[in-house]
């Protein structure tokens, strides 16, 4: 055989490995469960981008119920066990992001806490207690333990994870007697979040803490629009928010009686805490240091500057976590779920 056909013949050995090469070189997916409610949709909106900015790759489904608490995850449980397919247990809508960050809706039909379990092998199943009741320790069980005794039946493969949620905006009515704050409800909320982590050597993602290292800097510490008029708003009209990490206020009429009001959610999260709780989501779940990863939403909501803050936020808060379970519990304990 002659030189050149002998070399032509050595390339064509050679094409068919490029793309086998090629697919071995991407990521495999982390696949994450999150058993919880819009709280967890909001730390895992941007969740996707920043696996993808980081060069790796997330699969991710949200069993999702409006306010649901460990109490109605765990009811929902036991009657799945019953009845699969009854109301009861068919709480859950969802939305899935797969390994390319597109959402696809899942929730267009209604789903169990099983069926989530076996929807995929996955690899981190995240829990949490309904915000309202974060603070109150006395609400976690027998239910958080209902929750994890499903999850280990039937996803045992996979690390149970808490997700810290966080201390409402300061002007929340929860706060309006004066005898409770944001700082008491942080402080409360992170001591029975820690109780349920020790008591199952689970990993916590400390979303609460970034929320509470976040609202003290001048940037994100909210501030009351003391000229606004929320007795007789004009139509349209809205305060002042330029700082904070909560929705705030939106404005709507009455529509039975056409009056505008404005109405205050001091709860969930707006962009930039959505941000925060997914920066810090990503460095407690891929590792590694979220400041490294230069993702910017694009639609404009936070500056790079801005950004980079809340990413060097929520390392500090990882990594101030990791050291408080490393001097609790072995790392091996506090990163393997138990499968009795």
């Amino acid at each position: 055989m002659s030189l050149p056909r002998l070399l032509g013949f050595g390339l064509l050995l050679f094409l068919p490995l490029i793309p086998l090469r090629s697919e071995e070189s991407a990521p495999a997916p982390l696949r994450v469960l999150a058993v919880g409610n819009s709280f967890s949709q909001n730390v895992f909106a941007y969740l996707p981008q920043f696996a993808k900015a980081g060069g790796k790759s997330v699969s991710l489904l949200i069993a999702y119920k409006g306010g649901c608490s460990l109490k109605e995850h765990a009811d929902a449980y036991a009657a799945a066990e019953n009845d699969p397919a009854s109301p009861a247990a068919c709480i859950y809508s969802g939305t899935q992001w797969f390994e390319e960050g597109h959402p696809a809706a899942a929730g267009t039909k209604s789903f169990n806490l099983i069926d989530a379990l076996k929807k995929e092998k996955w690899d981190i199943v995240t829990i949490q207690q309904y915000s309202a009741l974060s603070y109150k320790p006395e609400t976690y069980e027998p239910y958080a333990g209902q929750v994890v005794a499903a999850i280990r039946k039937y996803a045992p493969q996979a690390e149970i994870v808490i997700h810290e949620t966080w201390a409402y905006r300061d002007d929340d009515p929860l706060f309006r007697k004066g005898d409770f704050t944001p700082a008491l409800m942080q402080e409360q909320l992170k001591a029975a979040y820690a109780k349920l982590a020790a008591a199952y050597h689970f990993r916590t993602v400390p979303v609460g803490d970034a929320f509470a290292a976040a609202r003290v800097l001048p940037r994100w510490t909210f501030a009351p629009d003391a000229a606004f008029d929320f007795a007789h708003p004009a139509e349209g009209a809205l305060p002042q928010e330029k700082a904070g990490l909560h929705n705030g206020y939106r404005g709507a009429k009455d529509p039975k009686t056409g009056v505008y009001a404005v109405h205050l959610d001091g709860h969930h999260a707006n962009k930039d805490g959505e941000y925060l709780g997914a920066a810090v989501f990503y460095e407690a779940l891929f590792g590694g240091n979220v400041e490294e990863v230069a993702f910017v939403p694009p639609n404009g909501s936070l500056t790079p500057e801005d950004a980079a803050t809340l990413r060097h936020i929520a390392h500090q808060a990882v990594r101030a976590q990791k050291a408080a379970e490393a001097a609790i519990v072995p790392a091996t304990a506090a990163s393997a779920p138990s499968t009795q």
